[in-house]
């Protein structure tokens, strides 16, 4: 079976992940490349992000604020399986 997340524009942080999906979790793959993007864009403004990334105001706000956010460390606290994060729009 194949599955494909499109790029959301709300995310859902909140529902439960059940236990045993918790328990499968595995480790970001592109961690490193991650680290390196993030330490690039987290001292931008968001309409330095907006302008890079061709967001509205709204959303490189909350861009911004997710790359200030954002932590090297994969914990159960600061992450969650991709299709959980999903809130469909």
């Amino acid at each position: 079976m194949l599955l494909l997340l499109s790029p959301a524009k709300s995310l859902d942080e909140q529902s439960v992940v059940p236990p045993a999906l918790a328990a499968l979790q595995s480790m970001p793959q592109f961690g490193s490349d991650a680290a390196r993007l993030v330490a690039r864009l987290a001292p931008r403004t968001p309409d330095e992000i907006g302008a890079l990334m061709h967001l509205s105001p709204a959303l490189a706000r909350l861009n911004a604020e997710r790359f200030g956010a954002w932590k090297r460390r994969h914990t159960a606290a600061n992450s969650r399986p991709a299709a959980w994060m999903f809130d469909g729009d």
